[in-house]
């Protein structure tokens, strides 16, 4: 009897670890997988506008990166 009895609270883990599974993966695809897609948008967004600015203003940007480059430099001694 003993032996049945923890063959079915085994069984009934297994049924709550696979009941805990589909909810993880429902959550995952229900908020975090649109939730980092549109984080990654944003991103992308960010970066597009990043891109032309520099190509609108090349000096700007070189001067900008010269500058960060050296404080950094300096701020690592």
């Amino acid at each position: 009897m003993a032996s049945d009895e923890g063959s079915f609270e085994s069984g009934d883990l297994w049924d709550q670890l696979a009941s805990l599974r589909s909810q993880i993966e429902q959550l995952t695809e229900e908020r975090i997988r649109p939730a980092v897609a549109d984080a990654a948008s944003q991103i992308k967004n960010q970066t597009d506008a990043l891109e032309a600015r520099v190509r609108d203003q090349p000096l700007a940007a070189v001067a900008i990166a010269f500058g960060l480059g050296f404080l950094l430099g300096r701020a690592m001694r």
